[in-house]
């Protein structure tokens, strides 16, 4: 407490981990996993990753596997660097989620837990995700078209929205919770 005013400290980042991930954000990681259905072995992608809960998370399920987490804000990749993990080497990377830095068919998984709705073509994301994961050998079709994207894009693509705005694209399905 400063001259009687209350004030929080740390950066943005910083307080987002510290308040954010443990009130609200780790819960709707965990459901994102567990529906993702992530395997030991797998290498998995976790675009706008922020802080890293849900890279983490992926890491310590894929055991033997890899993890890679994407976010454009360098304050959020240097607070993720710093939080321990367990599982799975996870590499952090600083890019954008409409021209992904990996080549095709590279993850088992592409997850987005709160990305996509801050992303100013979500078009262009959905079809960078849908080229990083390997094929696709079923279509799930379970759901609406996310705010302003292009539905044609989600008659080819196989998801289901169950609620929000996060995006799961793994080798059998897309999710959207």
């Amino acid at each position: 407490m400063s001259d009687g005013h209350w004030q929080l400290e740390g950066s943005a980042a910083e307080l987002y981990q510290r308040y954010l991930v443990p009130a609200i954000t780790t819960k709707w990681a965990e459901d994102l996993i567990d529906l993702a259905q992530l395997r030991s072995g797998e290498a998995v992608l976790d675009i706008a990753c922020g802080t890293g809960v849900v890279a983490r998370l992926a890491a310590k399920r894929v055991g033997g596997g890899k993890v890679t987490g994407l976010d454009l804000n360098p304050g959020m990749l240097a607070v993720a660097r710093g939080v321990q993990s367990e599982g799975a080497p996870i590499t952090w990377v600083d890019g954008s989620a409409l021209d992904l830095p990996s080549p095709p068919d590279s993850f088992d998984a592409v997850l987005c837990q709160l990305g996509l709705q801050f992303f100013p073509d979500q078009h262009q994301a959905l079809q960078e995700m849908r080229l990083r994961a390997e094929m696709f050998p079923e279509f799930v079709d379970g759901g609406v078209t996310p705010s302003g994207a292009d539905p044609t894009l989600f008659q080819t693509t196989p998801f289901i929205i169950l609620r929000g705005a996060a995006v799961v694209i793994h080798t059998e399905e897309v999710l959207c919770i």
